[in-house]
């Protein structure tokens, strides 16, 4: 679980980091960054049936790493 807690971690980075840089291009970023995320969620689903709320709680968890 630490090692998607740390993916989603580095993928928010990643977003955070590339939308100071790049404002107008924002939109498409954000898309990416939901694409990416969505992915993990919909894997622990199938991996370990983690519903939305544990997934919400393990991205929070995600930002204290």
């Amino acid at each position: 679980m630490k090692a998607y807690a740390l993916l989603i971690r580095k993928y928010t980075d990643e977003f955070q980091t590339a939308a100071w840089y790049s404002l107008d291009n924002i939109d498409s970023l954000e898309s990416t960054y939901n694409t990416k995320i969505s992915r993990i969620q919909k894997r622990l689903h199938r991996e370990y049936d983690i519903d939305t709320q544990t997934f919400i709680a393990l991205k929070e968890q995600a930002m204290t790493f």
